[in-house]
């Protein structure tokens, strides 16, 4: 469990219309992976929000971990770090968590599939593989609406330029008159003409982070060309799932317990149709969560006793599972429960 520390913004960097890159520099020793998330926790008009975003750095290449943050819509958080957060600003994070990491060795041909913002873990994958050394032909295809869309677009042009086994191809899906590329959806016919007729689909590794209709789209095809699921690694930035209690079940109530070294520390009512992390929050108990539907894994807590239920684990590992872990922002009680809190991440007082 990743504990809170401060981020000091050395500078920032426009990249589209919409996006700017923020360079970071912790105010202490922080190690992270290529391809990793943090979870940045800002606090507007006195309220806290709690948001995650890829790395796009490479920790063997670059200076200062970065992270790219696209303007949204009615985005609370991407709105206020674009228009307000500048070199010398401070942010609070937790991390870095995320399994979408390179192999411990190079031996198979690394293939890339992005859109948008799935292109911020695969630019730091992509840099951190070269700057290991990887001599197994790397390829990246990309699909965006349009040209100025392209997150990163010169520099993947200087990458391929200096690195022989480094190769790229954007496709565009609202583009202007003047773009000469591929136009249209990543699809089947794409997968074939840039994939299976180039390589040998049952040797490559797999990167994948899209649109999660899209990412099903691509697994599914793979899959049905015989690549291994172990070949297959997803990212992603939202899921359909959301927390909900089984509406059939009569509401009870609990009690939450807080402890340390098997020690209780606090306690909490809790009824069978709230989530351990919504209890959590509402007693102003700062935890690291972000997605709030069991996908990023940062609200992980081991459940010492007790029973809870989730509706969605894919969060958790086997081997988390059998450990006794939760992910707190699915987990609604059972029974009575109680939740181990490491001594260096949390005040309890």
């Amino acid at each position: 469990m990743a504990k809170k520390i401060i981020f000091i913004v050395e500078k920032k960097k426009k990249e589209t219309l919409k996006s700017t890159t923020f360079f970071l520099r912790p105010n202490q020793n922080w190690h992270y992976r290529a391809g990793q998330y943090i979870i940045l926790q800002v606090v507007i008009n006195g309220k806290k929000y709690n948001r995650s975003y890829s790395l796009c750095s490479s920790p063997s290449l670059d200076e200062f971990p970065a992270i790219t943050v696209k303007r949204v819509k009615d985005g609370m958080v991407s709105n206020y770090l674009n228009s307000y957060i500048d070199a010398g600003s401070k942010l609070e994070v937790w991390g870095a968590y995320g399994q979408f990491v390179l192999p411990e060795s190079f031996l198979s041909p690394l293939i890339f599939i992005g859109g948008g913002s799935g292109l911020v873990p695969i630019h730091s994958l992509i840099k951190e593989a070269l700057a290991l050394s990887c001599r197994q032909p790397i390829f990246l295809l990309s699909s965006n609406r349009k040209e100025r869309n392209i997150l990163y677009k010169k520099e993947w042009e200087q990458i391929a330029k200096k690195s022989s086994n480094f190769s790229f191809m954007h496709t565009l899906t609202k583009p202007y008159q003047t773009w000469e590329g591929n136009k249209g959806r990543i699809d089947n016919s794409l997968l074939i003409s840039q994939l299976e007729d180039k390589f040998d689909l049952q040797k490559l590794l797999f990167y994948i982070c899209v649109p999660d209709g899209l990412s099903i789209m691509v697994r599914q095809w793979l899959l049905s060309k015989n690549v291994a699921p172990y070949r297959i690694i997803e990212e992603s930035f939202s899921s359909t799932v959301s927390p909900k209690p089984h509406i059939d079940e009569e509401e009870k109530d609990f009690t939450l317990k807080l402890t340390r070294q098997k020690k209780t520390k606090l306690s909490f009512p809790i009824n069978s149709k709230t989530t351990i992390l919504q209890v959590l929050l509402d007693k102003d108990i700062d935890i690291p969560y972000s997605c709030m539907d069991g996908v990023c894994n940062s609200c992980k807590l081991f459940c010492s006793s007790g029973k809870t239920s989730m509706e969605e684990e894919n969060g958790l590992s086997k081997e988390e599972k059998k450990q006794g872990y939760i992910l707190s922002c699915i987990a609604f009680p059972k029974s009575d429960v109680s939740v181990e809190l490491p001594d260096e991440d949390y005040t309890l007082e």
